[in-house]
């Protein structure tokens, strides 16, 4: 069929096996075969890109009867839930940004399928024909267009949440538009909120060192003013949170413990002009917090930062648990008021420590996150996790989407890039152009 219709990109919306069931049959080679014989077809693998969302493979499909070959384009959508339907529905706008990157006018019909080729399958259809309405006539309908695929194909946008979906993610382009933009061209041109009850409490508030900057609900039984941010590889990648209080300190290390944090960025001084930014959590000497001892074992100046090799360990259950290592890096050039003055300095840390982490790509569900702290875990902690998030998407993809970022960042945490009073601290296009001249240290 591919050969056929003269197609050049398949677009596939499921994965292998999902649950323990078998979804589609892989009908292209591994990198590790590379080469895979289909009747009178050869299909070879010339290379496989992995994306957070999908996966780009290149293949060359050879008819032996005519001697003759083809390139075909195969992008797979990994992102759709085995139950349900994507909960950000930009991933799909995402995608076809994607797909049509690859369209050639001289190829025939792009090929989309899923596992049954009605729900999911209906579902992407629908989304591009809608765009397609919209940028062509400027008016778009939904129901029937989706009335129309059902009369083709039986079942198509199988469900009501699919359905739903159409609709969010044309919402969603209406209203934002276009926000990713080509890293080539970045430089040159431009030079639902979760409650937060458990911390607004009269036990916890006493925890929080800044009452406008609450964690969102339940990020662990016990209460520390700390949320789970997304990284650009998979979720939780990285834990934000306010420099300790003095009688948090035993809660932070618990925390530390407990997730196994490996690393740590503090993006502040203990005291600024004169005010506690955050307790000290370590010291030259051993020191006890909670159940957990602390040890500062090896220290690094840096021109920019400090490295500092903490051990830990836990006086109770030391028997089974070995002592464990943090590495905390400190960053001694960011104040309240001022930026770091030299971007490169803050981007060397970040890839000195992106160089050492082995990050599985493949099952990010396996990595263990960061911690990012400054004084109130959301000016300074919300710039360097947006910064963090797009070194990878610049690096990775030649890409980056600073919309996106900052609104996904918002939802996981109070106050990340939001307006300030001037004199208190930078605002949104200080903090952003900010961000644009970093990325001229990218490449």
């Amino acid at each position: 069929m591919v050969w056929e219709q003269q197609s050049s990109i398949i677009v596939m919306v499921t994965r292998c096996e999902e649950g323990n069931r078998n979804k589609c049959a892989q009908y292209w080679p591994s990198q590790e075969r590379d080469t895979e014989i289909f009747e009178e077809f050869i299909v070879k693998i010339n290379g496989e890109d992995h994306f957070p969302d999908y996966i780009i493979r290149r293949l060359c499909v050879t008819n032996r009867e005519k001697s003759t070959e083809r390139d075909v384009t195969h992008i797979q959508f990994t992102s759709w839930p085995d139950h349900g339907v994507p909960g950000e529905p930009h991933l799909l706008l995402k995608l076809r940004r994607c797909v049509n990157s690859f369209k050639n006018l001289f190829s025939g019909p792009i090929i989309v399928h899923c596992s049954a080729g009605v729900g999911r399958t209906g579902t992407y259809i629908g989304i591009d024909a809608m765009m397609e309405g919209l940028e062509a006539e400027g008016r778009m309908d939904i129901y029937g267009y989706v009335a129309q695929l059902r009369r083709q194909r039986c079942l198509m946008v199988q469900v009501e949440a699919q359905y739903i979906l159409i609709h969010q993610a044309l919402i969603e382009h209406t209203q934002f538009g276009d926000t990713e933009i080509p890293l080539s061209e970045m430089l040159p041109k431009y030079k639902n909120w979760r409650t937060q009850n458990t911390g607004i409490s009269e036990e916890n508030k006493k925890r929080n060192r800044y009452s406008a900057i609450v964690p969102c609900e339940c990020f662990n039984t016990l209460y520390i003013n700390a949320s789970y941010i997304d990284g650009y590889w998979g979720p939780r990648c990285i834990i934000a949170t306010q420099g300790p209080l003095p009688d948090t300190r035993a809660d932070f290390w618990l925390m530390i413990f407990q997730k196994k944090i490996k690393t740590i960025f503090m993006l502040t001084e203990c005291m600024e002009e004169g005010k506690e930014f955050c307790s000290p959590y370590w010291s030259d000497e051993k020191k006890v917090f909670g159940d957990l001892e602390v040890e500062v074992k090896d220290c690094n100046t840096c021109p920019a930062y400090q490295i500092r090799c903490v051990e830990l360990r836990h006086l109770k259950v030391a028997v089974i648990f070995e002592n464990r290592k943090v590495y905390q890096y400190q960053f001694q050039q960011w104040t309240e008021k001022n930026l770091p003055q030299n971007p490169k300095d803050l981007i060397d840390m970040m890839r000195t420590v992106k160089k050492k982490t082995e990050y599985d790509t493949i099952r990010p569900e396996r990595n263990v996150p960061i911690v990012v702290h400054c004084n109130d875990g959301s000016t300074r902690t919300g710039l360097f996790c947006a910064l963090w998030n797009i070194l990878d998407s610049a690096e990775t993809e030649k890409v980056v989407d600073m919309f996106q970022v900052v609104k996904t960042l918002r939802k996981e945490r109070q106050g990340v890039i939001l307006n300030e009073k001037p004199q208190k601290c930078l605002n949104v296009p200080q903090r952003l152009y900010y961000i644009i001249k970093m990325l001229d240290y990218v490449n």
